[in-house]
Parts: structure tokens; C-alpha cells; sequence
């Protein structure tokens, strides 16, 4: 497989997005790019993303749109329309990465297929434990 990219969608929760980015930070096979796909145009979020922009080995996009309704749909496909890697794993601003997740999207990666996973739910306080 060749450039791996990943794309983050959120919308308002700077909190969790923080945690998603530092989980994207400590992966084993970081990223060739990450696209963060914002559903609006938040003032949080946004210094967020410059944070971890700062510390990136890797490019870091960030893309917004005009908060409108829920329009997540669009905002990922711009960021998808910006990438040039070859594969991409696409998740929600509210989903903390084990540190081999992008390791083992890649070495079961494979020409023409597709997969989704499942993620585990948390409850309100485990949530708020985590973001803490």
C-alpha cells in the first residue's frame, strides 16, 4: 500500500477532538496526512488543530464549512476531494485511537476492498473520565 491518510470528522467538541488528535499523535505508523473535516467554524476547535499542527511530523489539513444543519456527509467529502494518498480511514472527532490502529488498517489494506469497523460505546461518565 502506498500514502495512508486519515480524516477526522467533528463538529463542536474541541474536548473530544483533543484526545482523537493525541491518540493520532501516538500511533505506531502515523498518517501520511490528516485531514480534520469541521462541521462548522469553531473558535476551540480551531486552536485544537493549530496545536497539534505545530507538533505534526506529518501534514495536517483543516478543512470547515459553515455550520447548517448537520452536513457532516459534505465536510467529509471535500476532505476526502483534497487528499492525494491512496487510502483512507475516516472517523468521528469523538473516537480515541488504540496505538496500532493505522498499523493494522495498513497491513490489511487491500486494492479495491473496503471495511468498517465498530467502535466501542462509551456511557456519559466513562466519556467524561476519558476527556479528563
Amino acid at each position: 500500500m502506498n500514502r495512508c491518510g486519515l480524516v477526522v470528522t467533528t463538529h463542536a467538541r474541541a474536548d473530544a477532538l483533543a484526545r482523537v488528535l493525541d491518540s493520532v499523535a501516538r500511533q505506531s505508523a502515523p498518517p501520511d496526512e490528516l485531514l480534520i473535516a469541521e462541521d462548522g467554524e469553531d473558535a476551540a476547535t480551531a486552536e485544537v488543530v493549530a496545536h497539534h499542527v505545530a507538533a505534526a511530523p506529518f501534514p495536517v489539513r483543516h478543512l470547515t464549512q459553515p455550520h447548517r444543519g448537520f452536513r457532516a456527509g459534505r465536510i467529509r467529502n471535500a476532505a476526502i476531494a483534497r487528499s492525494d494518498c491512496d487510502y483512507l480511514v475516516m472517523l468521528d472527532g469523538d473516537m480515541v485511537l488504540h496505538p496500532e490502529f493505522l498499523a493494522d488498517h495498513r497491513s490489511l489494506a487491500r486494492p479495491g476492498h473496503w471495511a468498517q469497523g465498530v467502535r466501542i460505546l462509551l456511557n456519559a461518565a466513562a466519556t467524561r473520565r476519558l476527556i479528563a
